[in-house]
């Protein structure tokens, strides 16, 4: 099968996914009581929460490569 083909095929279904997910939080919104979408907002922000701690971690760890000498004796490939 032709590369393009595929991610074109791939493209579709990820958006066809993207589509499903928000309908299906619209209609879980639709039944939850206004505590309910409190705790659904909370657990997201701290999802997010995470998610930034851990880019940051890895930014830091990059740097951290980036300033530290080669050893001397060892070429780059």
């Amino acid at each position: 099968m032709n590369r393009s083909i595929r991610k074109s095929k791939w493209s579709l279904m990820m958006e066809d996914m993207a589509v499903l997910r928000v309908q299906f939080m619209h209609d879980i919104k639709a039944i939850l009581t206004p505590e309910q979408t409190a705790v659904v907002k909370a657990k997201h922000m701290n999802r997010e929460n995470r998610r930034g701690e851990h880019r940051r971690i890895r930014e830091s760890m990059l740097d951290t490569w980036l300033n530290t000498p080669a050893e001397e004796g060892v070429s780059a490939p």
